[in-house]
């Protein structure tokens, strides 16, 4: 069956307990969060910003690194319409300051 453009987003259960994108969310990288839910989940822009709360042309912003998700409350808006399971701490961790690598 076909996923709605205005349910849920049917992504595999084991998407998220893989190590590409448990690196990308211990990041805050949403670009790289959504290129996986692209190429793994095969996930339109469209579709993640219908979930999402963002038009497809900011996702395709985003997916481009030329805008970058910083809230907490846009995290947790992404958080939610990708209905992210709450494993590993995850989105609570949002909360708390991202670790720097540089």
């Amino acid at each position: 069956m076909r996923d709605s453009a205005f349910g849920p987003p049917a992504i595999p259960p084991d998407f998220w307990s893989r190590p590409e994108v448990t690196a990308a969310l211990a990041r805050r990288d949403i670009g790289e969060l959504f290129r996986l839910l692209k190429t793994l989940a095969g996930m339109s822009q469209t579709r993640i910003g219908a979930a999402t709360g963002n038009a497809q042309g900011r996702v395709s912003q985003i997916i481009h690194g030329n805008y970058e998700v910083r809230t907490v409350k846009s995290l947790d808006r992404i958080a939610e319409g990708l209905s992210m399971p709450m494993t590993r701490g995850w989105p609570l961790a949002w909360h708390r300051p991202v670790p720097r690598t540089r």
